[in-house]
């Protein structure tokens, strides 16, 4: 177990080296306004997607306006390899470590009571013969592996991504401490490419197994990849050309005249 005076003294080396990153300016990694406004377009495509074919739902609105929810989800993923790589590598260079234990017991009060607060009511509602949940449901949702559940009721099949991410968070830290910065990205970069590489060629060989395994992490977490690639360039760029470096907004551009 994590002591509360362990966890208060990492999150107080963390925010002494935010506070001299942001004095410093280009270099560190602060509160993007711009991110909030892609979380917002992000999950209203992703509610439109689920609201779509619900009871009083309007009718009259044309498909290729709520047919985006599977868009949402992938510009959200993008955002968090972006944001979690970024604080991984703030960190790093802050205090020379990760501390693998201060991101655990972080990622576990943000996200667990949230979790199991739902996932109870369910397993209450299902005692009660309110809804019906096949026990392959409540054990994949308990354990986050939904996304390898394959055909999960309506009313847990939308936790694969949930699912995605927390297995995200398990392999990505621990990557980067074991491998080193360089070598994660790289690996991540590899992800990024081949994932939809593999699901394409299978789609076109008419695989029947593309469409199930597309939720799997290894083709699933392309978007996260990429998100956490970004965040290493974008850091590097900035830590070359200093303010002169590009913004976010900036890096397709900058990718182009760098490599190409």
């Amino acid at each position: 177990m994590v002591s509360d005076s362990a966890i208060a003294d990492g999150v107080s080396r963390v925010c002494k080296t935010n506070e001299q990153e942001n004095r410093q300016g280009p270099s560190g990694v602060c509160h993007i306004p711009s991110l909030d406004g892609l979380r917002a377009v992000s999950i209203l495509l992703v509610v439109l997607g689920h609201a779509e074919g619900t009871r009083r739902f309007p009718s009259r609105l044309p498909p290729w306006t709520l047919d985006h929810g599977r868009l949402g989800v992938q510009i959200l993923f993008v955002i968090s390899g972006f944001l979690i790589t970024s604080l991984l590598l703030r960190e790093k260079n802050g205090t020379g470590r990760i501390s693998l234990r201060l991101f655990y017991a972080r990622r576990t009060l943000r996200i667990f009571p949230a979790f199991y607060l739902f996932f109870l009511n369910m397993v209450l509602l299902s005692l009660l013969r309110v809804v019906a949940l096949p026990r392959y449901d409540l054990l994949h949702a308990a354990t986050y592996t939904m996304n390898y559940a394959g055909n999960g009721t309506w009313w847990m099949g939308h936790l694969w991504s949930l699912s995605v991410e927390e297995q995200f968070y398990f392999v990505w830290p621990s990557l980067v401490v074991l491998i080193g910065t360089r070598n994660a990205l790289w690996a991540a970069a590899s992800v990024a490419l081949a994932a939809p590489a593999v699901l394409g060629a299978m789609n076109v060989l008419h695989l029947s197994a593309a469409g199930g395994i597309s939720t799997w992490f290894p083709f699933g977490a392309d978007s996260i990849a990429s998100g956490c690639v970004l965040a290493g360039v974008l850091r590097t760029c900035r830590g070359r050309y200093g303010s002169r470096g590009p913004s976010a907004a900036g890096w397709v551009y900058w990718c182009r005249s760098e490599y190409c």
